[in-house]
């Protein structure tokens, strides 16, 4: 009995010590070493018809964290951190590539029917880490290629876009 009840503590002090890239955000939007964002898709898009506006109505927000080290230890590690939280059952495996030593991985909660979250995990290798995290209301993966081909089309806002990037680059300069 007593095997049982301690093997029971281990289980529930083993399931709660479980990190989520949410908890990882939270952590290091306040790091001064990161670059914390939150955007808003539908502030990006210059044609608003209505199937791309119910698209982009699904998907609540954006997560944007950066990382812009000379370091190449804590990218390391900050990398691997980030790894193996995405190791977790609940993330389920889209995409994993390495190209020109750019390492770049797409990963979700959910089903196929009901994304919760997706999940991107970019590496460049020895510079910079960039970790995006999607939030969906009831995205499924026919909307998530209609948004890849909504954002690859001529319906993003150029000036928008062009903004968030002059953001983004600016707080990579600090």
């Amino acid at each position: 009995m007593r095997i049982l009840i301690l093997f029971g503590f281990l289980f529930a002090f083993t399931a709660c010590q479980q990190k989520s890239i949410q908890q990882y955000i939270v952590k290091n939007s306040e790091n001064p070493n990161f670059i914390s964002m939150n955007i808003s898709p539908k502030d990006y898009l210059s044609d608003k018809s209505t199937e791309k506006e119910n698209i982009f109505n699904i998907i609540e927000r954006v997560n944007l964290l950066l990382l812009n080290k000379s370091d190449s230890l804590q990218l390391k590690k900050e990398y691997d951190e980030v790894a193996t939280i995405l190791k977790d059952e609940k993330y389920q495996d889209l995409i994993r590539t390495t190209d020109k030593g750019i390492k770049f991985q797409v990963d979700y909660v959910g089903t196929d029917e009901n994304i919760k979250e997706v999940i991107i995990l970019i590496l460049q290798k020895g510079e910079k880490m960039a970790l995006l995290r999607i939030l969906s209301n009831g995205l499924d993966v026919t909307q998530l290629s209609k948004i890849s081909t909504t954002l690859s089309g001529n319906s993003v806002d150029e000036e928008g876009l062009k903004n968030l990037f002059e953001k983004i680059s600016v707080a990579l300069k600090k």
